[in-house]
């Protein structure tokens, strides 16, 4: 089933023989300019001489990963604003592995249409009994924690296994092992509403 919350993206991927050029077009948020990717730098990724590909390209930020037969990448467009603000969005696609290599043997550039589905990891939670008791006794930690793992685990075909890690944070490994590890962790805030200051609780996932 489709993701209704992320639009479809239509990713445009070549190739000369020093750099890929990768763009995106979607109806949420239009057309992207080209974010270029080092040809050796992916050939490592596709080779398996690094785990992740992180890069960088006129303030814009991509990480790949590569898992079952996809290239994952995460596209952070980016515009700095006259006061120094930065504003963005974040685009999450999956391209097949074997297009990918072809392209790169061949130089022939390919267009894939990239379809969302809702996707999230299998979460174990035998190891955290006690954790979990202590974050569910409170319906406010209840209520964060299950908001966090709902939204911070959309990782398809990966199982997620928690473990205590204080009174009512986690550590977590990865079956795919990216990321390896990583923690979830209980935050307490303070904020502005009509009615006054009121306290925040909210899980991060740190990795």
């Amino acid at each position: 089933m489709n993701n209704p919350n992320a639009p479809n993206v239509l990713v445009k991927f070549s190739t000369d023989e020093t750099f890929v050029a990768i763009s995106t077009y979607c109806r949420g948020h239009g057309r992207r300019g080209r974010f270029l990717i080092a040809c050796d730098r992916l050939r490592a990724l596709l080779g398996g001489t690094v785990g992740t590909l992180y890069d960088s390209d006129c303030g814009h930020h991509l990480t790949a990963t590569l898992r079952n037969g996809l290239l994952f990448l995460t596209l952070d467009w980016l515009s700095e604003y006259s006061d120094g603000t930065l504003r963005g969005f974040r685009q999450r696609v999956e391209l097949p592995v074997e297009a990918v290599a072809d392209s790169l043997a061949t130089g022939q550039p390919f267009t894939h249409l990239y379809r969302p589905t809702e996707s999230r990891a299998r979460i174990d939670a035998s190891h955290a009994g006690q954790a979990l008791h202590d974050a569910c006794a409170d319906p406010i930690t209840r209520r964060s924690l299950s908001k966090a793992l709902r939204d911070n685990f959309r990782w398809r075909a990966d199982t997620v296994t928690l473990y205590r890690d204080g009174a009512m944070d986690f550590f977590f490994r990865t079956a795919s092992g990216c990321p390896a590890c990583g923690g979830l962790v209980l935050h307490h805030t303070t904020v502005s509403t009509p009615v006054g200051m009121r306290p925040k609780y909210y899980y991060g996932v740190h990795t």
